[in-house]
């Protein structure tokens, strides 16, 4: 048996913090034992010795944006030829053409994903070659990035015989990392990384996708991006035309019913079969998580950071990745940095972005699943669907959720495993029927069982049923029915979302509504012309005695090409009940009415589409004792989109939104009013002339009545431009932002979590914690105290001019310099401080106590001679400023700067010497007092000599100094560094090397870590060997040592060993 694997990925993981190795090695070894047994039951069907020059076989592998592929043939027999993927056969003219004297296929449309093609054709066996010369030409140049290139597979199978059918093509690729570190005051750990990824068809019919990743990284992943991967995973599916089969790390989503749907993030074993009319499915897994949904209103003017909470008001959980879900005013919301919100996923805060401006009546809604790391759910489903023919669809759906303590917690039976329940289970049959053309129905029986450790059982039953009856169109009528009947117990709880995110202001329950009761629904839609009308009437009822009545009308109309109207608008009464609880709009006792409409017109135009909008909502309720409340709100909308060509588009938006409130008896009344007007705009101008650019602002200004006088302003700016001409020998880059938030005060507490385990060491004399790689601590932060609404300001600059690229006269003069310019600014201060300003590189972030938190950094570069090879000069002044007012300790203030020059220059081709002379500034100050003033100089040269290809010889020579203003200290150091570094004949490098440097004082007294590049007084040693080792195509051993010798500090040795494995 021959198995050929192909490579599809060469990248490595780098491996990150030591844990125990989990036994995904042996799940990766079960899975190759049993493609490879599918593979050899395949291969062994092919042993058919049939071969003709003129029938040839060849697979194509089609690639996203490549429409041209060629043959290993040319003079290819006309209409031979068949192109088929593994269920699908290319139709010729319509998919695909064919240049048979070339031998090329053209795809008539590009692919959207790579897919593998088998073409059958046959060819003439002549032996020509597709070009002749006279003397061959060579030409060199360079492909652009964007050039991509197709290779063919060939493989030579039989003409004939049923084993043509039954070939194998498999794809196995992937890494794997194995390092173990280990050291001086240290315990060895074991480090490891591993990605396998196995797609293809081992045998007809089957198909296989496997994925296996595994990192040693206990860290979150940010979540600023659209998607997230994870860093550890197993999934093993095997596909076949009535099997499907899932293994491992997945994501279940079973939406098919309304009561008895279920999504969560699981690891287990899912499989399915497929029937001509029917369907099963079973699932048994774990979930780390449970449900979780947390409902909050947002703040006037605040983007967050907005905690999330679990079902006891915690925030004592873990939040698991991707699990989220967020709505605003029942719109769905898309996780991304330039999309709607970030969120992140260490400390569970959602903060909103630009695009999404927040305000006091934003109705915020997220749904996640939350784990405390001490209990875990046992997962079992089942599911299966019947069908009757083309008219009637039968299901069954049964779930359970069982609570399961983890080894390291506590009982089952604290007081913490009482607060959700030990076991769930819901158990559903559902239908879906058309008795005749136009006439649908469709229903659900469900049954609810909750128990818990200490406080019994829970069960409930849910009801729905439905129909809906449209029968075709007479004339210019268009005539449909629909009606609901919906039944949920009090002690139904659903296991998953039901409801859509606003079912509660359905039926003026409040925003603590819940599910349960019993709801009518009817209502009808008919369509005359270019009209459409609609009515509807519901009715919803609780347990506990409230019940509400709901009526909606609306129409929608195109009375010419381009203009669209509509409205619609519904009324809603309320009566509490005895027993119903109070909510967010509601007291206990009221009684409510409640009126919205909406309407909307819009107008297309060419390259404009102005609109207008209106939406009313207004609410009144009594209470027994004689008190009348009344809340609502106008909004009144206009806006136009304008697009010109596919350079130029805009859009203008103002907004204006009158909210009252209003409590009046008859000895006490009351009423609050205030406008809010919001001013949306946004020009974007897209590859222009080598420019690009856009312009985002949103500005609201709220303002209350005579009796309330609140008054508040808030401006949402993002810009950006990008400018590329003259063959990008000038590169511009600039972006602005203004942003609002929220911050609160930090503790910073360090923990001790191992010898070279920690980012900081404790400074025995000083009692300080200083930055090392190789330390003993890590730092934690945690909010403190409440939240203080903030602005803030982000600038950016990237300045980069090479006229050496481009051909222009003017610029010759300048071709032997380069400029280049690079700054960023983020300054957050406390709202109503002061106006907004622009971050400059001129600017300076105040250092009151208005300013939150602010970082300034600035660099600018000024090289001559880049072209030449004999000498080259870099100018470079640089300047950073933080400032952070957050932490209890204490305020915290660091500048720096710095004036560096850069020499290079070769004298010999085999010889290299770069000289720095830099000159430094440093200065910190913390709670209003200077801690540092630190004025020094420092000067490096490194000769590199390469006296053959293989051997290189380095010497670094380095001085400085550095005085202390406020003590005052002087330090003066001294130091050389030797290396070498051999070449192993293109497989690798051995490397060694030592730096020395001695410290010198003028006094004896403590020297603070920031001098002296952070090395000890006296006499400092730092040396390492490596060498890295490419033992074969695909695998590669590194070993590294490194040793470190400080005065007060014993002598450290840490060891690295590392293999990879690319396959």
């Amino acid at each position: 048996m021959t198995v050929t694997f192909f490579p599809i990925m060469r990248s490595s993981h780098p491996p990150g913090h030591a844990t125990a190795l989990p036994p995904y090695g042996i799940v990766a070894l079960i899975v190759f034992l049993a493609v490879s047994y599918c593979t050899n039951v395949a291969l062994s069907a092919q042993r058919d010795t049939t071969y003709t020059l003129f029938q040839r076989t060849a697979e194509l592998t089609l690639v996203p944006g490549v429409v041209v592929y060629p043959l290993p043939d040319a003079f290819v027999v006309s209409g031979s030829e068949t192109l088929s993927t593994h269920d699908v056969t290319l139709t010729p003219q319509t998919d695909y053409t064919i240049d048979y004297t070339e031998g090329r296929v053209l795809l008539n449309r590009a692919p959207a994903e790579t897919t593998l093609v088998t073409i059958r054709y046959r060819r003439i066996p002549v032996a020509l070659s597709r070009q002749f010369y006279r003397r061959k030409q060579v030409h060199r140049f360079a492909l652009p990035e964007s050039v991509r290139t197709v290779s063919v597979r060939e493989r030579m199978l039989p003409a004939y015989g049923s084993g043509s059918e039954e070939r194998s093509t498999l794809r196995v690729g992937g890494s794997k990392t194995i390092g173990i570190v280990t050291g001086s005051h240290r315990d060895a750990s074991f480090q490891q990384s591993l990605r396998v990824e196995i797609t293809g068809r081992p045998a007809r019919d089957v198909e296989v996708v496997a994925l296996l990743s595994d990192r040693s990284n206990p860290i979150q992943p940010d979540g600023v991006t659209r998607q997230l991967s994870e860093l550890d995973r197993i999934l093993v599916e095997v596909r076949t035309p009535s099997v499907t089969t899932t293994m491992g790390d997945q994501t279940l989503s079973l939406r098919q019913s309304q009561f008895a749907r279920y999504e969560r993030r699981m690891k287990g074993l899912r499989g399915e079969v497929r029937g001509s009319s029917m369907t099963l499915e079973a699932v048994a897994g774990v979930s780390e998580g449970r449900y979780t949904t947390y409902a909050f209103q947002g703040v006037e003017g605040v983007q967050g950071p907005y905690p999330l909470r679990d079902e006891n008001g915690g925030a004592g959980f873990l939040l698991i990745v991707g699990t989220e879900k967020v709505w605003v005013d029942g719109v769905r919301m898309t996780r991304g940095e330039d999309e709607d919100y970030t969120i992140d996923y260490a400390t569970a805060e959602i903060t909103f972005t630009r695009n999404r401006p927040i305000t006091q009546d934003s109705r915020i809604l997220a749904d996640f699943e939350a784990s405390d790391e001490q209990f875990r759910k046992n997962v079992y489903l089942t599911r299966g669907t019947l069908r009757s023919g083309e008219t009637a669809t039968f299901g069954a759906t049964y779930i359970r959720e069982g609570l399961e303590a983890l080894p390291t917690s506590a009982s089952p039976a604290t007081p913490s495993a009482s607060s959700f329940p030990a076991s769930e289970s819901v158990a559903g049959i559902d239908w879906r029927a058309e008795w005749s053309p136009g006439w649908r129905m469709e229903g659900e029986l469900a049954h609810n069982r909750r128990g818990r450790q200490t406080t019994g059982g829970a069960s409930g039953n849910a009801v729905f049923f439905s129909t809906r009856y449209a029968p075709n169109p007479t004339g210019m009528l268009r005539p449909e029915l629909h009606a609901l009947i919906r039944s949920v117990d009090a002690g139904f709880r659903p296991i998953d979302r039901v409801d859509d995110p606003e079912f509660y202001r359905r039926y003026d329950q409040g925003a603590s509504g819940a599910s349960a009761g019993r709801m009518i629904e009817a209502g009808g839609v008919q369509g005359i012309g270019r009209a459409t009308f609609k009515m509807g009437v519901g009715r919803f009822s609780r347990p506990d005695g409230f019940s509400s009545l709901r009526y909606e009308a609306g129409a929608e109309a195109v009375p010419m090409t381009g203009l669209t109207l509509s409205y619609f608008g519904e009324r809603i009464r309320s009566h509490p009940g005895a027993g119903s609880a109070a909510t967010e709009t509601r007291t206990s006792s009221a009684e409510g009415r409640w009126l919205r409409q909406r309407a909307h017109a819009a107008f297309e135009q060419g390259w404009l589409r102005p609109r207008v909008s209106f939406n009313r909502e207004n609410r009144v309720a009594w209470t027994p004792d004689g008190l009348r409340s009344q809340t609502g709100f106008s909004e009144w909308q206009a806006a136009i989109d304008a697009t010109h060509g596919t350079h130029l588009m805009g859009r203008t938006e103002f907004t204006q939104r009158i909210s009252e409130t209003m409590a009046s008896s008859e000895s006490s009344p009351h009423t609050a009013r205030h406008t809010v007007r919001t001013l949306f705009q946004r020009v974007a101008l897209r590859d222009w002339r080598a420019v690009s650019a856009a312009l985002q602002l949103t500005e609201r200004f709220r303002s209350g009545d005579r009796f309330s006088r609140v008054s508040a302003r808030d401006r949402l700016v993002d810009g950006r431009v990008a400018y590329t001409p003259m063959r990008k020998s000038l590169t511009v880059d600039a972006r602005y932002e203004v942003s609002r938030g929220r911050a609160a005060h930090l503790t910073r507490e360090y923990v001790f979590v191992g010898e070279g385990r920690g980012d900081f060491r404790l400074e025995p004399i000083s009692g300080e914690y200083l930055p090392d790689t190789d330390g003993e601590y890590q730092a934690r932060y945690t909010h403190a105290g409440d939240f203080t609404p903030t602005t803030g300001v982000r600038s950016g600059l990237s300045f980069l001019f090479q006229p050496h690229r481009s051909e222009r006269a003017f610029l010759r003069p300048f071709r032997y310099m380069t400029l280049e310019t690079y700054f960023a600014g983020d300054a957050w201060r406390k709202s109503g401080r002061g106006e907004t300003t622009l971050l400059s590189p001129f600017s300076q972030i105040p250092a009151d106590t208005s300013t939150v938190y602010g970082n300034l950094s600035f660099r600018q570069d000024i090289g001559l001679f880049p072209l030449s090879r004999t000498v080259s000069v870099r100018l470079r002044y640089q300047r950073n400023q933080t400032i952070d007012n957050r932490l209890t300790s204490g305020a915290e203030h660091w500048l720096g700067a710095e004036y560096a020059l850069r020499v290079k220059t070769t004298p010999t081709h085999a010889t290299a010497v770069e000289m720095d002379f830099v000159r430094r500034e440093k200065r910190r100050t913390d709670t209003g007092q200077d801690r540092y003033r630190i004025y020094g100089y420092q000067g490096e040269m490194t000769v590199s000599h390469r006296p053959r290809k293989t051997l290189e010889l380095s010497l670094r020579l380095l001085g400085g100094r550095d005085r202390e203003r406020l003590a005052p200290i002087t330090t003066v150091n001294v130091g050389t560094a030797p290396a070498i570094a051999y070449y192993l004949s293109g497989r690798g490098r051995a490397a060694a090397g030592l730096e020395w440097q001695t410290v010198y004082i003028d006094s004896r007294v403590f020297v603070p870590f920031e001098m002296a590049n952070g090395r000890r007084p006296g006499q400092n040693a730092r040396w390492y060997a490596n060498i890295d080792y490419r033992v074969g195509g695909n695998f590669t051993l590194l070993m590294r040592y490194d040793g470190r010798k400080e005065r007060f500090r014993p002598v450290e040795h840490t060891a690295r060993a590392e293999m990879r494995a690319f396959f």
